[in-house]
């Protein structure tokens, strides 16, 4: 090593060492900047759904028409749900119609004219769904432990603005998930050229129909679960086996509206069916998901 010797100064046309520290966070805000400009957008789940000739099963209530409940033996239970909006309809031999401005009645008095025709159909807008298409590359979400339920959006998601935690995960290019399936099919429609299309369910908000200001809690019940270890603990034990209804095990969110202008939702009436679950107590309604 040289003794004695005198550090080198920087050449007057050099840039300062200084800058680079600078140049590194406004690469990092551009990053986030690029994600945030990047995200997409939501939009409405429509669908058209055959009808076959006969019965339905279902009613239509409100203006502009919203499904209003859905029997269980209906042969499209499963396709619509209460508080879908039916925006079109399909009339044998006369084609569609625009059903936006008409009322939940004309749309049942419509129906029936054709029940003992085919080539009926409903076009509905799904309540509480929505569609994003995410380009490739990862989502940047987590999800909760066995279920398709995002748990968080990172910032540098595509999706961060448009889902929210607690939304659930429905399809991914049209191909339903599951929990054990979700990461499969998520990485499958991922190509590396093309946009997916996503659909998720909302949680959270005021149900159609509802009064706002409620809350979703919790609620524990008899379901079908619960049901099935009853009928093995009688299969066993006889009788006292029916104690563990007493112990239900089935959990669902339930809206609740406590405030004095609470109404119940379209639907209501009778006794709860299994798509048809809002309940009017006093001055509290209550909606169920399915």
């Amino acid at each position: 090593r040289q003794t004695g010797q005198q550090p080198a100064e920087p050449c007057a046309g050099c840039p300062s060492l200084a800058i680079i520290p600078r140049v590194s966070l406004a690469l990092v805000t551009l990053k986030y900047t690029l994600a945030h400009t990047m995200a997409v957008k939501k939009t409405k789940v429509v669908v058209k759904h055959e009808l076959p000739a006969g019965k339905l099963g279902l009613t239509a209530v409100g203006s502009p028409p919203a499904v209003g409940s859905v029997r269980t033996d209906s042969p499209v239970a499963g396709q619509v749900a209460p508080g879908d909006i039916i925006v079109a309809l399909t009339r044998p031999g006369l084609g569609d119609v625009d059903t936006t401005n008409l009322d939940g009645q004309a749309v049942m008095d419509t129906l029936i004219k054709f029940a003992d025709r085919e080539g009926r159909s409903l076009t509905v807008e799904k309540h509480g769904m929505y569609r994003v298409g995410v380009p490739p590359g990862p989502l940047g979400v987590s999800f909760v432990d066995g279920t398709c339920t995002v748990h968080v959006v990172k910032t540098t998601s595509p999706l961060l603005g448009a889902t929210k935690a607690g939304d659930t995960l429905l399809s991914v290019d049209g191909k339903p998930v599951t929990p054990a399936t979700i990461f499969d099919v998520i990485k499958a429609a991922d190509d590396g050229t093309g946009e997916r299309k996503l659909v998720f369910r909302t949680y959270g908000g005021t149900p159609a129909g509802m009064t706002a200001g409620g809350t979703w809690v919790e609620q524990v019940y008899v379901g079908p679960e619960t049901k099935k270890w009853a009928c093995l603990a009688c299969l066993f034990f006889g009788l006292p086996g029916l104690c563990i209804l007493m112990l239900p095990g089935d959990k669902r969110m339930v809206y609740v509206n406590l405030a004095k202008n609470a109404k119940a939702g379209a639907g209501q009436g009778g006794p709860a069916r299994r798509h048809d679950r809002r309940i009017h107590e006093g001055r509290s309604d209550r909606y169920l998901v399915p």
